[in-house]
């Protein structure tokens, strides 16, 4: 039901795009979503490459195997999905050799951002914290009746705000009407030393992107946030960049790290939503100037506005 943004803007580049329904979308939209629950995304978009490739011939695509470009790339979500890639392709996939990975605005380190939002009271987007709470709470099977992870209207709201999925991600949050954490966790999530708390800590620390893990040789990835984020923390990608360059060692290279911000694009949208448009412009800048593709956009009204106001801004 989205609207596939980056896809526009690559259509043609003579490239191909392969995007996996995460769970709780598609044909499996009546379940709960796994709402950045890393390893799972990772394993749906690798299973939908393999697929996609299979699929390859009887459509009529080959692919030059010596110019075979495997990019990897996602935002937000995304951008954890795609680290999650990295991980899962240097533990299980020796044969999947990816060319270079984007990761924008991710919540790498979700026990992190998790005490960042207890401390802050402050959650960019709330329909998001939510998702994970359920998500983590099915998944990770702790069990959990709703009353101890929600409050309030969120509470009582629910099913017919989130998972229904009748509404968007802004919808949602207009609905439930407030940045505040506690306005929607329960006192045991707000509570760092409590049971719930401690349990749901414990699933989250699973899925941490930060430690534990080691990218395929050669592997190359670009990471990108804005600093003023308050819906991903910038200590996701802080915690994370230390951990591949100064923990481990890898090259600064081959892990790059961008911190974006000095420019609004659009003063109506959230530091989150304006980090999407630059990480969108790195990418472009990578794809130009380091492996020489060249690439048009789609003639759409959506997109071409987007551009016009970008350039305004730079230009006027």
């Amino acid at each position: 039901k989205g609207d596939l943004m980056i896809q526009k803007f690559v259509v043609g580049s003579h490239m191909v795009g392969v995007s996996a329904d995460y769970y709780g979308f598609g044909c499996t939209e009546a379940k709960n979503q796994a709402y950045c629950v890393g390893s799972v995304n990772a394993q749906a978009s690798i299973d939908c490459l393999l697929a996609a490739r299979e699929l390859f011939p009887s459509i009529n695509i080959s692919i030059d195997k010596s110019k075979d470009f495997l990019f990897n790339l996602g935002y937000s979500q995304g951008g954890q999905t795609t680290v999650a890639v990295e991980k899962l392709v240097a533990e299980k996939y020796p044969d999947i050799k990816i060319t270079h990975s984007f990761a924008g605005g991710g919540p790498y380190d979700m026990p992190a951002t998790y005490k960042e939002m207890t401390q802050t009271d402050i959650s960019g987007m709330p329909s998001t914290i939510i998702s994970v709470m359920l998500a983590f709470n099915e998944y990770s099977q702790l069990g959990y009746s709703r009353d101890r992870l929600l409050r309030g209207d969120a509470l009582a709201h629910v099913d017919d705000w989130l998972l229904s999925k009748n509404f968007t991600q802004q919808e949602i949050d207009a609905k439930i009407g407030s940045l505040s954490f506690s306005n929607f966790a329960s006192t045991e999530i707000q509570d760092m030393n409590s049971e719930v708390s401690r349990k749901l800590m414990q699933a989250l620390e699973k899925e941490n992107l930060a430690k534990t893990w080691r990218p395929a040789k050669g592997a190359r990835i670009a990471l990108i946030h804005h600093k003023k984020d308050i819906t991903v923390p910038l200590v996701n990608q802080t915690n994370l960049y230390d951990y591949l360059v100064n923990q481990l060692g890898l090259s600064k290279d081959d892990i790059t790290e961008t911190v974006v911000g000095d420019i609004t694009w659009m003063d109506d949208m959230p530091a989150h939503e304006n980090g999407a448009i630059d990480f969108a412009l790195t990418i472009f800048d990578f794809l130009v100037n380091k492996y020489g593709f060249d690439f048009w956009l789609l003639n759409d009204e959506t997109v071409a506005q987007m551009i016009e106001d970008i350039f305004n801004d730079l230009f006027n």
